[in-house]
């Protein structure tokens, strides 16, 4: 501006020397102007001059001070680099090297939905979780905080990533919800950069947001990485924002689709939770303080994870042992006890799931819990009415399965026995018979009776057991004894024969011991034959066979007795 109005004065000097006004030298040539009149020609001339001249400074001057006061946010909206009032009039001044610069995405937008599941959409809540997040973090001293975007539009990876760049972010947080092709995953996750210096701070913001989501109670699937046939990051944005040199973590806060995680986002306020969690989270990691919450993380001590100087690649393999042992059984009420061991090497054991058809049906995905243990203990409930057998199968934090050995079980027939021996009970009040104690596996009176003995499970390869399982005669309440039952099936080598032979010998001793009702060590069953049937049935037989004795001796007793030879008639025909 300065040296516009110079150029303005040295023209008006110019002019005046023409004209032949001599200015004194060191005053201002209008001043010498005025101290000498012009013509009428000449002033109009002048004044004519003088206008042309403040036209051209203004000319010139303006774009420049228009540019000056330009607003930085105001950047080209759709190659999606700013937001409209995401930067104020402050951000013409430096930002202090001191403050931490933060760009928040929210995941997908426009025409991209993300995940859909029973009228929840995935853009609309990250959104939401975004904009609560950088309300949270507004609060906090010495942060500057932007989002790539505000508004529901299309927006590729490598744009958001580049939008980090231009506000010269320390770290993108990339916000999202997760769902499973099978619909049974659930839990938080996050994920990481495999590479140097991303992988050291990704890893080490995702180990606050992993503490604080576990403490809401949400399943920690882990801190993860993944790569894709090239060798890069699996993830875009995470490949993109390395790419720019941006620190950045991708947050699955949890899975829509199953009933684990759906009361932590079923409202409004607890998809806003969220982004307060994320904000605190990012506090905690920057050492940020607030005096309006009255917080001050600035002591706060991350985990310290080192820089690795080659890529961390994720785990690829299954869990590398999964073994189950059967402990107790509780045929009244089909309660099995499975206990198991299992362990990867590579990464951790995360999920398992049960069956006990011979995984024909698997339960729903359980916790592995406490994550670090190598074995698990627990109770697995058998329908009544079948053969079980068992087997296991655990997960890795890859979602990598491995299967266990199978174990053949006892019989199930709880429900069916508790049935009949409501329906003696009632027709025998007052009376109670002694269940027998018996089975292999300890099982006490089931059927009055009680089962035969269960025969040893026939491993594969090994199954050349098949013990026969005997029911002995239980009292029944009318004074009777169930008849004793016998089952028996070899089991001859090889596969689970010796496992198919125990439980068809201990189903024959159940069936077999149907009769008397059981105390309290086994369920009531029906009543069988008194034991004075017993003693007349063998009366009525011992005289049926002395009868048979007896004519038959009559028969044949006479004939004997004329026709047959003395010793001494036949010593006399050989003298002769």
């Amino acid at each position: 501006m300065v040296n516009c109005m110079g150029m303005i004065f040295d023209r008006i000097f110019n002019f005046c020397s023409y004209q032949g006004l001599n200015c004194p030298a060191g005053s201002a040539c209008t001043g010498g102007i005025l101290r000498k009149s012009l013509p009428a020609g000449k002033r109009r001339v002048f004044f004519a001059m003088l206008a042309a001249e403040m036209l051209l400074f203004v000319g010139s001057v303006f774009p420049v001070m228009a540019q000056g006061l330009a607003v930085p946010g105001e950047m080209d909206m759709e190659a999606g680099s700013a937001v409209p009032g995401e930067m104020d009039m402050a951000a013409e001044q430096a930002i202090p090297e001191e403050t931490v610069v933060v760009v928040l995405d929210p995941g997908h937008g426009g025409e991209n939905l993300g995940a859909e599941y029973e009228g929840y959409t995935e853009k609309n809540m990250t959104m939401a979780v975004a904009k609560a997040m950088k309300e949270e973090l507004e609060k906090y001293e010495g942060i500057r905080v932007y989002l790539t975007h505000d508004t529901d539009r299309d927006m590729s990876l490598e744009e958001r990533a580049e939008y980090a760049r231009q506000m010269d972010a320390d770290f993108l947080f990339c916000l999202h919800f997760n769902m499973s092709e099978e619909h049974n995953k659930f839990g938080a996750e996050v994920w990481v950069s495999a590479f140097g210096d991303k992988y050291q701070k990704g890893y080490t913001f995702a180990s606050v947001e992993m503490d604080l989501l576990e403490q809401e109670g949400l399943y920690s699937r882990g801190i993860k990485t993944r790569l894709n046939e090239a060798g890069e990051d699996y993830y875009g944005i995470l490949r993109h924002a390395t790419a720019k040199d941006v620190p950045a973590a991708l947050i699955e806060h949890c899975h829509l689709d199953q009933a684990n995680d759906q009361d932590f986002y079923n409202s409004e306020e607890k998809i806003k939770q969220f982004g307060i969690l994320d904000a605190t989270a990012a506090a905690k990691y920057f050492g940020l303080r607030s005096e309006s919450l009255g917080v001050d993380y600035s002591n706060y001590k991350n985990v310290e994870i080192p820089e690795p100087a080659m890529p961390v690649k994720p785990d690829t393999s299954e869990p590398d042992v999964c073994m189950i042992e059967v402990g107790d059984v509780d045929g009244r009420t089909g309660e099995v006890t499975i206990n198991v061991t299992a362990a990867d090497y590579d990464s951790y054991i995360l999920y398992y799931s049960y069956s006990y058809d011979g995984g024909e049906t698997f339960s729903d995905l359980q916790r592995w819990e406490p994550r670090g243990n190598d074995s698990l203990t627990f109770v697995m409930k058998v329908p009544s009415d079948m053969i079980p057998e068992a087997v296991v199968n655990v997960y890795n934090g890859y979602d990598k399965v491995t299967e266990s050995n199978h174990v053949a079980l006892p019989s199930m027939r709880y429900e069916e026995v508790l049935e009949a021996g409501n329906m003696t009970a009632k027709s025998n009040a007052g009376s109670r018979g002694a269940g027998t104690e018996a089975g292999a596996a300890g099982e006490a009176g089931q059927a009055g009776a009680g089962n035969g003995a269960a025969g040893e499970a026939g491993q594969a390869g090994e199954g050349t057991a098949g013990k026969s399982g005997a029911g002995s005669a239980g009292s029944g309440p009318a004074g009777g004894t169930g008849a004793e039952g016998s089952g028996r099936r070899e089991g001859t080598g090889g596969s689970n024969s010796g496992a198919e032979g125990g439980r068809e010998g201990m189903a024959g001793g159940y069936e077999g011991g149907m009769g008397g009702r059981g105390d309290a060590s086994g369920p009531a069953g029906k009543s069988g034959p008194s034991v004075w049937y017993f003693l007349q049935v063998s009366f009525v037989c011992a005289g049926i066979l002395f009868a048979l004795v007896v004519t038959a001796r009559l028969l044949t007793g006479s004939r004997w007795g004329r026709h047959a030879p003395s010793g001494n008639s036949k010593k006399k025909r050989r003298r002769k």
